[in-house]
């Protein structure tokens, strides 16, 4: 085996390992993407409640919640 080959498997090791790590960082943007819509439909949901019956009291200064 010569150099140029060890260099060429390396390049095909490096570039696959690239590839890898793309479709990796593309599942996870994909899923947190997915989250984020869901948590968007969530919160919209909760202004549309409230948004339909009175407001609700706001607490005075000092109160517990």
């Amino acid at each position: 085996m010569t150099v140029a080959d060890v260099g060429l498997l390396a390049g095909i090791v490096v570039l696959a390992l690239y590839a890898y790590l793309e479709a990796l960082a593309r599942h996870d943007c994909e899923r947190r993407l997915t989250e984020l819509e869901a948590t968007t439909r969530r919160l919209l949901q909760i202004v549309a409640n409230r948004s339909e019956g009175p407001p609700a009291p706001r607490p005075t200064p000092g109160q517990e919640q």
